[in-house]
């Protein structure tokens, strides 16, 4: 399942960029670095978790950074087609200053890649603070959809596309299954879902300068 939804961001960033320079923030052990590396990238990965970070290094070397963004960048002066964030922004005590970085190491034409939850759809109004999405002690900020954009917005990015999916429930018993089934579909309906993917570049006035 996993691999699957990795495999989605791949074809995703693939519509984008067929190749370039790839930093996965908060990249983990390097799944997704490996699809990347195997769809012909090259691959650059920040992770501040000692153990992942270790794993990671294994499969990567010195590509992979432990620590956070704005340690990185003081030892690196590489800029990025791709920059992904996949469920790590909401992780991050500092959004605005972290995209801020951001801004700087993204190529005037790449894409930042944001995956996250969104609390903009009909399941989590439903579910509260039983919504399986929230982690409060794992997540410090739960981002709605207007939320997000204004935040990037903000920061003179623009929004180039939009996508949505909601949680696997697939080993949940029939009647549970049957109840989120339907609640997925109206999220569909709404043209949301419990989780955004957001598909970003820098605001076309800045490719001028």
């Amino acid at each position: 399942k996993f691999k699957k939804l990795l495999g989605f961001l791949v074809k995703k960033i693939q519509e984008y960029k067929k190749t370039g320079n790839v930093l996965d923030i908060g990249c983990s052990s390097g799944i997704l670095l490996g699809l990347l590396k195997n769809a012909g990238y090259k691959t650059y990965g920040i992770e501040p978790n000692k153990q992942a970070y270790l794993k990671a290094k294994e499969r990567f070397g010195s590509a992979i950074f432990q620590g956070t963004l704005d340690k990185f960048i003081l030892k690196n002066t590489k800029k990025f087609d791709v920059i992904i964030y996949n469920h790590v922004l909401e992780h991050i005590y500092n959004p605005r200053q972290e995209l801020e970085i951001v801004r700087k190491i993204l190529k005037k034409d790449g894409i930042l890649v944001i995956g996250l939850p969104n609390t903009s759809n009909l399941i989590f109004y439903l579910r509260g603070k039983y919504w399986e999405s929230l982690m409060p002690k794992e997540h410090i900020w739960h981002f709605s959809k207007n939320l997000l954009i204004n935040l990037l917005e903000s920061l003179n990015f623009q929004i180039t596309n939009t996508y949505y999916s909601n949680h696997d429930r697939s080993d949940y018993a029939l009647p549970k299954k049957i109840y989120f089934s339907i609640l997925s579909i109206l999220n569909k309906l709404f043209n949301t879902g419990e989780a955004i993917l957001l598909i970003i570049k820098h605001k076309k006035q800045d490719n001028k300068l």
